[in-house]
């Protein structure tokens, strides 16, 4: 971890990037890399802990595009297990409330075309 006496120069710090320096007791200390974009660091455990809410968002990001992505299967002239995949679809859709854990989502896996 870098420290630096000097809080009043936390701005002009060159070895520690503005986005991942904190202060703490009136020292500068350099965060340690983050597990993943779900997590945010507590200054007063020193650690980085999951964001629920940004978890939640970011698999709701990926629902929606994924049933973007298969809003093909469903027209009426498409040559696919339309069943198959109105159920896919209803399992993303359904993920998100039917989850505990937003980091850890397994995904429902594609029907064979």
């Amino acid at each position: 971890m870098v420290e630096h006496q000097r809080p009043d120069l936390i701005s002009v710090v060159s070895d520690v990037p503005m986005n991942r320096a904190y202060m703490k007791n009136g020292t500068v200390f350099q965060m340690p890399e983050p597990p993943d974009e779900n997590h945010v660091f507590n200054i007063e455990t020193e650690h980085w802990e999951v964001n629920s809410k940004i978890a939640e968002e970011r698999l709701r990001s990926e629902i929606k595009s994924l049933l973007s992505e298969t809003d093909w299967t469903q027209l009426p002239d498409t040559e696919v297990d339309k069943e198959a995949w109105a159920s896919y679809r209803k399992e993303l859709r359904h993920l998100l409330k039917n989850t505990s854990d937003p980091v850890n989502v397994v995904l429902p896996a594609k029907p064979k075309d």
